[in-house]
Order: C-alpha cells, then structure tokens, then sequence
C-alpha cells in the first residue's frame, strides 16, 4: 500500500514539480479522512484501504448537537431461493393472453416448427391430387388441432424442447431435471429460528429483547463523527462479529419510528442484504433471549415495542404482491 502510494505521489511530483513525500503525506491524510463508513476506525488504522478515493466522494464528519435521540437499526432480510408461485392475477391473465394467440395465430400448436411441418405435409399432399388448385391467395391450408396432451405429456414435451439443437449435456441436463421442494423439513415443523424455510419469502431476523421481553430490529445510538449509515454500518458489523457478510440497501434510512412517549427519540431503520454467514446468536444471548426468522405477514404473532413501532416496519418491509402464505 505505501509503495503505492509512493508511485502515485512520484507521477503527481513530476507535474507539480513538488516533493513526493509532501505529496505522499497529503495523499495518506485524504485517505485516512474516509473513515467510519465502511469499516471501524481502528481497522481504518490498522489496515489502511487498498483503493485511493477521490476527495470529493470523502464523507465528512458530522458533528450534530441538537436536542433528539438518534437511535440506527438494520434489518437484515434473506432474499427469496426460490421464485414466487404465480399471483391468481397473472395466471388469469397468462390465459387470457394464451387463448387471444390462439384466436388470432388459428392453431393451437405449441411449438411453430411443428405446426409448420405440418403444414408443408398437407401441402405436398394437396399439390399431389388431381386437379388440386395452384397456390395463391384462394388457397387455404389448415392444419389440424394437436391432441390434447395431459400433464404428463406436457412434461415429457417440455423436456423433449431443443433436442438436437443444444449439446448433448444440456439435452441431457434438460431431460433429467427435477424442480426443487418448494418446502423443507422446517417449513412442516415451523422452525422460526431456521433460515432454511419459507424459500420463495423474505425472511427477516428479528430479536427478544431479555430486558423488556419485546420483538425489534437491533438498534443503537448513533454518535458523532458517525453519520447515520455509517453509524449502522459499525454497529451491525460488531453485533454479527464480522460473521454475516450482509449489503445494505441505499444510503438513506427506509422508515423511521418515533417514540410516542418521547418524540425527541427517534429510531432511522437501514435495510440489509444477507449474502452469507451465521449470526453469533450465543454472543447475543445477554442482550437478547430469542431470535426468529419470519415473514412480514408473520409479525402479528409477535408483541413487538408498539402498535405504531409493528406497523412502521410492516410498510416499511413490503415485498411485492404475493399470496400470503404462513
């Protein structure tokens, strides 16, 4: 790192006709200035960056005095493993569109190679009679109805599609492929504290607290020089002990809650991607005394801090139209 900043320092020397080790301390001190937002600080120390940041894209500190209680929580949410079954709306629709094709397109082949073969055959058939019209505008060919298949049909179709237009593995591959269980041995014995259930829902972690014994987001007070997602940042790196790789979602808070007791406290809610790792839940027992991974229709199960604190991260956690499931 410091050899390359010496060169970075030596190019810009030639230009400036200055002295590369001025240059080279100003260069470490931009550096340094962007501390607190990805990483903590004391790792900012140790281990410095690898990528020189362009000053202007340097966060400043920020330094708030006012009067409010600025609390930070993240939400860590698991992504769908598995795509949603189809909405009753979409798949009215899909038929709709299925059956106006048919209308117009006359056939109700699915596959147009197909229908076109077809096709050719009923012609040569036709031009081999006697007397058989020449083709032209009078002339209409029309092919036949395909037999109604049934599911199993259907399936072996599907799985018969690109035959000798792919590689012998992906026909291969095509025709062996089995979809995966929609459902796993959690989902049956409802296993909130697993995260291998509800594949085709988010799932957001959500904790006890053992002082109060209600349901939240982890969240903590953010202080100077942090700014707000900095602020969340650190905290959620130190509460999963650098043991979930997560990515959060936008520089801005997603919602934020107000304490009808007290209005000056404020808690600003920062959504975060889990991509892997296992949380420290044993680490967080002194502070928490239970954990769940549920769905947002799944919250009314659970008493969290309020009414007003539940209905703020069920807006604020909203995933699309989907049947409620669970």
């Amino acid at each position: 790192m410091q050899q390359q900043l010496f060169h970075s320092a030596k190019k810009l020397s030639k230009l400036n006709k200055t002295n590369p080790s001025i240059l080279l301390i100003n260069y470490s001190t931009i550096i340094q200035k962007r501390n607190l937002l990805w990483v903590p600080k004391d790792e900012v120390i140790k281990k410095g960056y690898k990528t020189p940041i362009p000053e202007k894209d340097i966060p400043k500190e920020v330094n708030y005095t006012g009067p409010e209680t600025l609390r930070v929580a993240f939400c860590l949410e698991r992504l769908p493993r598995l795509a949603n079954d189809i909405h009753p709306l979409e798949k009215e629709m899909s038929e709709l569109q299925k059956n106006n094709m048919n209308y117009y397109s006359k056939h109700k082949w699915l596959d147009f190679t197909e229908y076109y073969e077809e096709w050719l055959k009923i012609k040569k058939k036709q031009e081999n009679q006697k007397g058989a019209k020449k083709e032209g505008p009078d002339v209409h060919i029309k092919v036949p109805d395909p037999q109604e298949m049934t599911e199993k049909q259907r399936m072996e179709y599907e799985k018969s599609q690109g035959k000798g237009y792919m590689t012998e593995s992906t026909d291969y591959w095509l025709k062996n492929w089995k979809p995966q269980r929609r459902f796993t041995k959690d989902d049956f014995n409802d296993n909130r504290k697993s995260i291998n259930r509800q594949l085709e829902n988010r799932l957001y972690l959500i904790f006890k607290d053992k002082e109060t014994g209600k349901w939240l987001f982890p969240h903590t007070i953010r202080k100077n020089p942090h700014t707000m997602r900095s602020a969340a940042q650190e905290f959620f790196t130190k509460t999963m002990s650098n043991r979930v790789h997560g990515h959060f979602i936008g520089y801005a808070p997603t919602a934020h809650y107000v304490n009808p007791n007290n209005p000056l406290d404020m808690t600003f809610f920062y959504r975060v991607m889990y991509i892997g790792g296992v949380p420290p839940f044993k680490a967080l027992a002194p502070q928490f005394s239970d954990h769940a991974w549920v769905t947002r229709h799944q919250f009314d199960d659970y008493e969290f801090i309020d009414e007003e604190y539940k209905d703020v991260i069920f807006h604020m956690l909203y995933d699309g139209m989907q049947p409620i499931s669970g």
